[in-house]
């Protein structure tokens, strides 16, 4: 198993060892799409790592792709986007990609969720879905989320970025 952020596609020397082994299982750690995902995964470019994915995929035919995603409050709300790329990319481009979740720990950690936010998605998703699993795994520590608006602010002013932009219909959830 190769876990992989995706941004560099592997070089011919790589491939040719690849090619001689039954299967080989490649995870690439995506966590959100498009301007969500250069949020996250920053500096990486989402189109970058969308296409080193596909062509990967389509190089070898002995190659299993997998998607792992590190569910954050900015991004729990947008897991169904993600969902629903990996559907399109598959019938798209006639591959099989698995996926699967865990929560994120440290500043950016799944217990650093507001609470009108915890609830959102509580209602949000059905109750088989990973993501209530993950949640409900998880105590939620109070005001830490006041935290990760702050580190999130500094990283806006470091990387010229606006989080409350990007990660719109989580921003409010951020002000109570």
């Amino acid at each position: 198993m190769y876990s992989t952020n995706g941004s560099i596609f592997p070089n011919k020397k790589i491939l040719s060892v690849w090619e001689k082994f039954k299967k080989v299982n490649l995870s690439f750690s995506i966590d959100a799409i498009q301007d969500q995902f250069e949020y996250i995964r920053w500096p990486l470019k989402w189109s970058r790592v969308e296409s080193n994915l596909i062509n990967v995929a389509q190089q070898l035919s002995n190659i299993e792709v997998q998607v792992h995603c590190t569910v954050n409050p900015m991004n729990v709300l947008y897991i169904t986007e993600l969902e629903q790329w990996i559907d399109q990319i598959q019938k798209t481009h006639n591959i099989n990609i698995g996926y699967s979740f865990s929560p994120c720990y440290g500043v950016w950690g799944i217990d650093a969720m507001p609470p009108g936010l915890m609830t959102k998605i509580l209602n949000q998703y059905p109750s088989d879905h990973p993501i209530i699993g993950i949640i409900k795994s998880v105590n939620q520590s109070i005001g830490k989320y006041k935290d990760l608006q702050q580190d999130m602010d500094k990283l806006d002013i470091t990387r010229k970025l606006d989080w409350k932009k990007t990660f719109q219909d989580v921003a409010g959830y951020f002000s109570e």
